[in-house]
């Protein structure tokens, strides 16, 4: 299973005080996303997963920003009609190294035809090598959060303009 740090160029990190803060570094990285980005997201049960992929529906302008949730259960959510289509996977029930194909997820996460986050992605047999962007959250107090960002090198100034 591959790290941060072999495969992936270190862009810094932005603290958050509160989920709605969350959300606003989510909708300012929702201006540079491309279709068929790939994101993993990283870090404790509560860390502010979901509410980042809301924050991304927001800045994408899908009307179903009120729909986001956490897909633990279903393993897969879908939400359209923005100016990019979100796919958000969630693989915590799943025992590593899970097998997507298994789990019928496997053309969701190879389908290039929207932006894929996947929460809990480290639980995947592939595990960080096959995304773009990876994004660790980090309790930094009760509602804070540090995100700490890193990107595959062909793709990491696209990414860092937009933390700045």
């Amino acid at each position: 299973m591959s790290t941060a740090d072999e495969t992936f160029t270190i862009l810094g990190s932005i603290r958050t005080a509160s989920v709605d803060e969350t959300e606003v570094v989510a909708a300012k990285l929702a201006r540079v996303l491309r279709m068929g980005d790939r994101v993993a997201l990283a870090g404790d049960l509560g860390g502010g997963k979901t509410a980042f992929v809301r924050g991304v529906v927001r800045g994408l302008g899908s009307p179903h920003v009120r729909d986001v949730a956490s897909p633990t259960f279903a393993l897969h959510h879908r939400y359209p009609d923005g100016r990019l289509l979100v796919d958000h996977c969630d693989l915590y029930r799943l025992t590593p190294p899970a097998d997507l194909a298994a789990e019928g997820l496997d053309l969701v996460v190879r389908d290039p035809a929207g932006v894929l986050f996947v929460e809990w992605a480290e639980r995947a047999a592939e595990g960080f090598r096959d995304f773009d962007l990876r994004i660790d959250f980090i309790y930094a107090g009760e509602d804070a959060r540090l995100l700490r960002f890193s990107a595959r090198p062909a793709v990491a100034d696209r990414f860092r303009g937009a933390l700045s």
